[in-house]
């Protein structure tokens, strides 16, 4: 059995893989510091992304769940207010079009995948 570490970035194990820390988000809100584990060629990849999550990381969570809100607020609106299907359709289509959009500029995949998959594979999944 293969008791190396797994390397955050790619998903796999490794007996190369080495520990950094990093300044980070705790569950996309709280600052921490966190030891992962990477391979030496993949450091600069996390650095990378991890910069972009403590940057945009709050950002991102506030974003999807003021869309999350927003769909069932818009369509209760629309039906209190009378408004006709097509605009309800074309709200409806327009709000998960962003959340489709945030996913894509933020890739950002719960936990759970990124320790199963890897950041890089979690990465194209989201």
């Amino acid at each position: 059995m293969n008791q190396h570490q797994k390397c955050i970035w790619t998903g796999t194990r490794d007996p190369r893989v080495i520990a950094i820390t990093l300044k980070t988000l705790d569950n996309f809100t709280a600052p921490t510091e966190k030891t992962f584990h990477v391979l030496p060629e993949y450091e600069q990849n996390l650095r990378r992304f991890n910069e972009k999550f403590v940057k945009w990381g709050r950002k991102f969570m506030t974003l999807i769940f003021g869309l999350i809100l927003l769909l069932p607020v818009s369509v209760i609106i629309a039906l209190i207010f009378s408004v006709s299907d097509s605009i309800i359709l074309y709200a409806v289509g327009v709000i998960i079009s962003l959340f489709g959009l945030a996913l894509v500029l933020f890739p950002f995949a719960t936990p759970e995948t990124v320790t199963w998959m890897g950041l890089k594979k979690s990465i194209l999944a989201v």
